[in-house]
């Protein structure tokens, strides 16, 4: 099983990065795509939110912090997303997977490992505040 998890929502708060991990891991999710929060131009929902935008730098809509959650900071929410995918990805559960999954699952891990960690470093460079 693999999940696409959105972080930011206007009911999460500081915490919510280690909450989501928790769950992955609990529930033995094998691999993940985590963004933060963000409305695509032109929809209702991004009209009704424009003022909460932090800029519109539409490259950095990657999952990057792109605009003011209510419960937190964007950089508390930068720092909940960097949270979540170091857990997630931490080396303790690379050795599990090399060691216990099989052959796909090691691959894709491996994989995804790498990919969490340029990811995490390119959130940590690329925020805008």
């Amino acid at each position: 099983m693999r999940g696409l998890f959105i972080l930011g929502s206007d009911n999460q708060k500081v915490g919510c990065g280690k909450q989501l991990a928790d769950f992955v891991i609990e529930n033995n999710i094998k691999g993940v795509l985590i963004q933060c929060m963000y409305f695509v131009p032109g929809t209702p929902v991004f009209e009704a939110t424009k003022d909460r935008l932090l800029h519109k730098h539409w490259a950095k809509y990657n999952g990057n912090t792109v605009f003011y959650p209510k419960n937190m900071t964007p950089y508390e929410l930068q720092l909940e997303h960097i949270d979540a995918s170091r857990r997630i990805y931490s080396f303790k559960r690379l050795v599990h997977a090399v060691v216990h999954e099989d052959f796909i699952h090691k691959v894709l891990f491996v994989g995804e490992y790498f990919w969490h960690m340029s990811i995490r470093s390119d959130l940590k460079r690329n925020f805008l505040i």
